[in-house]
Formats: structure tokens, C-alpha cells, sequence
């Protein structure tokens, strides 16, 4: 990685008289008041302002309260930005486009732009919009993460503390998109523009794959009024508590999901509502690993939502559509058929979802789809699902669910 210097401009403050009969020259504003018992002493730093317009200006940045990010520019081949120690409560400010060069070291291991901090705001310029372009077609070859050539993720969200990220757009990841490992965040108004990734490849499947939205893990994080549009996973949730995702639209992808889980990887109380899924191949889904155990999902709610043509777009290795789905046989090369582990799915609601699915020459679609281990699946409370045509299988979850 390229050691690189800052451009910083700092606002100094002016000269303090003292009450004494001697001047002082200060960096920070201090107040100083004298009683015949104590003296107190207050002392507020200085706010750092700082401009940077090119990736050799950004290496040094946690000393700065205010930062902008002023593109066009470009990131070189080879180079990432690491701003994990933002300073508490700054504010980002990203305007422009800000292009990932292409490289040819960087893996899945590494991402693009990593961002974390504790209260901090990293907002996009309202009069001029930021792009982050990850270059992903230069690296889309039909396998994302699972072969083929090495491709960096886009943005790793460590953030902490009541901190909002606003209206960042990222177009042409890579792979997978916003990793997103933070606890007391809010990201609001992101979008993921990967559709170029729906081209096929002459095998039959699209350029862009694992090409996931947020992949989250944490504690008390909301997504909202976001939009992707992408190959995989719009929602994949991992090892995590207290998950909202409000009033989003996915495009393209795998849905909104929950997994795939396996053992360790603890996830409740997520509330999933007002979002509209269109041209995916799941509308909503649960997965946990096969054979796994020492894990559970509890307390999942879906509600408000409209599928819009849930349907297997390609000739991929894919299971059917589905509209629903809860499944406890699942494998990353393709789910087994058969259910196995002992993670438990429990207190899943599901209300109010309208919609249609689609079968085709590349297979059947469901509208809710179950299939549970003996025993690890109860409490489903699902109510007013309305998605036609009505074609169901439910394995191992007793009583019935409506729709089922």
C-alpha cells in the first residue's frame, strides 16, 4: 500500500491575554478563571478542517473534525483507503465520483474504502452527489467470490455510536458491496447500482455474482429508504441483534434474507418492513447451514412487503423461486434437499405480503416454500399472504402457517 501524505488546513486560534502580566500562544482555546481557593480550567481543541481532492492527500485524516472528500478522482491500482479510526463525532462529507482503479492483487480479503468510527456523519454532497465506482466490470467473471480472478469488496462499515451514513451510491462493485460489522448505526438513502452485472456470460449465467447488498453483522443497525440493484443477496444477515430494515426497494438479486447461518451465528429481533422486492429470485428468506448446530433465529418479522416477479432469471445451479422461503438445508454450492443440524428457527411473523412469482423453463416457482429439521422450527405466524399463483411446499412445521 502506498504511504502517502495529507493536505490539512487548520484553523488556529487566535493569541489568549492571560490575567497575568505575560502573553501565551496557544493551539486550543482555553479559559482560565482564577479563585482564592481553586482554579479551574477548561479546555476545548481546536476544530481541523481538511480538504482532500486526490487519494495522495487522504492517509492522514484522524486528526480532522470536518473532512471533504472533493472529487473526480481516481484511486490508484493497487491502493485501498483505510479510514477505520475516524475522529469521534467528525463529519465526512464525499462529493464527486471517486473511481476504484482496476487491480490485480487485491482479493475478497480486502475492500476498497473501509469507514469506521464512533458518532461520526459520512454524508454525500446534496449539490453534487457522490459515486464510488469499484470498476466491477473489469473484474466480473461469473464466479465472484468463489474463483476466478481476486476481487476486493467495496466498503467495510465499522462504525459505532449513533453514526449515520447518507446517500452514498456505489456503482459496479465487485463483489460483495457494504460489509457492514457496526453496532448504533443508521444508513440511510444508499444506493447499489450493479445492474450492468446482469449481462450473461455465453454459459447462461450473469457476469455479476455474490454481488451482495449489505452483509451485516452487529447490534442495533437500521438500513433505510435504500435501493439495489444487483446479483445476490439484497439483505444477508449474520451474527446479529436488533437489525431494522424499513422502506427499501431490491432489484435483481437473492432477496431479502436471513443467513446462511451456522453455528455461532446468533441472530434476533430483526423487523423487515415496507420494502418491495422485483425481479429476484427469493422475495423473503431464512437459511441455516446443513448439519450445523449451536446457533437460533428468533423474533424475525416481514411485513408490508410486495414481490414483484420473483422468478430464476438464468440456467444457474439456483434452486426455484420462491417468494418465501425458510430452509434448513443449505450449502454455498446449492442447498442439499435434505434438512439436517439442530439451529432452531423460532417466533418468525410474516403479515401482509402481495405479489406475484413466475415459473419458467428454468423452474417452478413457490409461492412459500419450507423445509425444516424435525423440531427446530416453530411459532410461525404468518397472516394476509396474498402472492399468486399459490404453489407451496412445507416440510417439518407444525400447526400450518397461512399461505402454506
Amino acid at each position: 500500500m502506498q504511504q502517502l501524505a495529507v493536505a490539512v488546513e487548520a484553523q488556529i486560534p487566535m493569541k489568549l491575554l492571560t490575567l497575568f502580566s505575560f502573553a501565551t500562544s496557544v493551539l486550543s482555546a482555553t479559559t482560565t478563571t482564577t479563585k482564592t481557593t481553586k482554579t479551574k480550567t477548561t479546555t476545548t481543541a481546536a476544530a481541523v478542517s481538511c480538504t482532500f481532492t486526490s487519494y495522495a492527500q487522504m492517509a492522514t485524516y484522524t486528526s480532522c473534525s470536518t473532512l471533504l472528500v472533493q472529487g473526480p478522482f481516481t484511486v490508484p491500482a493497487e491502493s485501498v483507503i483505510n479510514w477505520s479510526n475516524i475522529k469521534t463525532g467528525a463529519v465526512v462529507t464525499v462529493s464527486g465520483t471517486i473511481t476504484f482503479a482496476h487491480s490485480t492483487s487485491l482479493t475478497k480479503s480486502d475492500y476498497l474504502w473501509t469507514v469506521g468510527g464512533s458518532g461520526i456523519q459520512f454524508l454525500s454532497d446534496p449539490n453534487n452527489p457522490a459515486i464510488l465506482d469499484g470498476n466491477g466490470a473489469d473484474y466480473w467473471d461469473g464466479l465472484g467470490g468463489n474463483g476466478g480472478v481476486g476481487k476486493p469488496k467495496m466498503m467495510y462499515i465499522k462504525t459505532t455510536g449513533n453514526s449515520l451514513l447518507k446517500g452514498i451510491k456505489v456503482l459496479n462493485s465487485p463483489v460483495h458491496c457494504f460489509i457492514v460489522k457496526a453496532s448504533d448505526t443508521t444508513i440511510d438513502g444508499f444506493i447499489m447500482d450493479d445492474s450492468a452485472g446482469d449481462k450473461l456470460m455465453s454459459s447462461g449465467i450473469t457476469y455479476g455474482h455474490n454481488t451482495d447488498a449489505f452483509d451485516v453483522s452487529g447490534t442495533n443497525i437500521n438500513i433505510q429508504n435504500s435501493w439495489v440493484h444487483n446479483q445476490d443477496d439484497c439483505l444477508a444477515i449474520k451474527k446479529a441483534t436488533g437489525v431494522n430494515f424499513f422502506n427499501n426497494t431490491c432489484i435483481g438479486g437473492h432477496g431479502i434474507s436471513i443467513g446462511s447461518i451456522g453455528g455461532g451465528d446468533n441472530v434476533s429481533n430483526v423487523h423487515v418492513k415496507n420494502c418491495t422486492v422485483q425481479d429476484s429470485l427469493n422475495g423473503m428468506r431464512i437459511k441455516t447451514d446443513a448439519g450445523s448446530s449451536g446457533a437460533a433465529v428468533s423474533g424475525i418479522i416481514y411485513e408490508d412487503i410486495i414481490l414483484k416477479n420473483i422468478y430464476k432469471a438464468t440456467n444457474s445451479d439456483d434452486p426455484p423461486a420462491m417468494g418465501i422461503c425458510i430452509r434448513q438445508d443449505y450449502l454455498n454450492g446449492g442447498p442439499t434437499g435434505t434438512p439436517s443440524g439442530s439451529i432452531t428457527i423460532s417466533n418468525v411473523t410474516a403479515k401482509n405480503f402481495q405479489g406475484t412469482v413466475t415459473s419458467n423453463s428454468f423452474g417452478t416457482a413457490y409461492s412459500t416454500f419450507i423445509l425444516c429439521t424435525s423440531g427446530m422450527c416453530s411459532d410461525f405466524q404468518f397472516s394476509n399472504i396474498n402472492i399468486t399463483p399459490k404453489y407451496t411446499n412445507c416440510t417439518n412445521i407444525s400447526p400450518l402457517p397461512t399461505g402454506c
